[in-house]
């Protein structure tokens, strides 16, 4: 799901940044229970977005991830893990949302 109200901040992204994200919500499980949307920024997650976008190096997809973070479209859990930010993004029940956004809110807050 993506919610509309950030829409706009969410166009303002650079092309790369925002395919990366738009990848990294495509192959982020689904969410089960207050974590969700989790994903790993290795090699594979890496090679499966330059099979996507093969106009993106790895560096690039790197530099992407870490930009997303630090704009908080991404929340890094520990090192190389990262969560979707559920307020822009959520795949998953509702049901789980609310709580991953506390969750969230929690993990930005403490930094």
């Amino acid at each position: 799901m993506f919610f509309a109200q950030f829409m706009p901040e969410t166009t303002k992204l650079p092309g790369q940044q925002l395919k990366v994200l738009m990848c990294c919500c495509l192959i982020s499980p689904y969410a089960n229970d207050e974590e969700g949307n989790l994903f790993y920024n290795n090699k594979d997650t890496k090679r499966r977005i330059m099979e996507l976008y093969p106009d993106i190096s790895e560096a690039a997809v790197s530099n992407a991830i870490n930009a997303l973070a630090k704009a908080n479209f991404l929340i890094r859990i520990c090192r190389g893990q990262y969560r979707i930010n559920p307020r822009y993004f959520y795949k998953g029940s509702l049901r789980y949302r609310d709580s991953c956004i506390e969750n969230t809110d929690k993990k930005i807050h403490k930094k």
